[in-house]
């Protein structure tokens, strides 16, 4: 499996604008050691593996065994938002109705299955008791 973290923490640090002396502040380690990183000789405390995560919002897989390049990424001109889609109040109110009903559909669900717990408890029980007067039947032919 290929490693990409050095490359991708490289990649991350140009679109921010920063230099490896200003991401090493970020997290409270040295330039050399952020240089380190980026040419693959070091690799993070897990602790600063979280706080990048956050920092530059990649999941920890993706930053570690993803090649980022080949992914259009923000650049720190470009605001994030145009990446994402920020849902209207009638989206919003739409996407809860369909919350709403979905959960509705799912208690009713519940509900079925629950009877069916309850009819297939039965059904054993009936099971049971047919074995036993076949049983008694079979005994008394016998």
């Amino acid at each position: 499996m290929q490693i990409y973290f050095g490359k991708n923490i490289r990649l991350l640090r140009q679109n921010k604008n920063l230099n490896q002396t200003q991401l090493g502040d970020m997290f409270e380690v040295k330039n050399t050691t952020v240089g380190g990183w980026e040419n693959g000789k070091s690799f993070p405390e897990f602790r600063v593996l979280v706080e990048m995560r956050e920092y530059f919002g990649v999941d920890l897989e993706r930053l570690i065994f993803s090649d980022l390049s080949a992914i259009t990424m923000p650049t720190a001109e470009e605001p994030t938002g145009k990446y994402e889609k920020v849902p209207d109040n009638l989206e919003v109110e739409r996407l809860r109705s369909e919350l709403e009903r979905v959960t509705e559909q799912l208690e009713r669900l519940r509900g079925e299955v629950g009877k069916m717990g309850v009819m297939d408890a039965r059904l054993q029980l009936l099971e049971r008791q047919l074995e036993l007067v076949l049983g008694e039947l079979g005994r008394k032919k016998g």
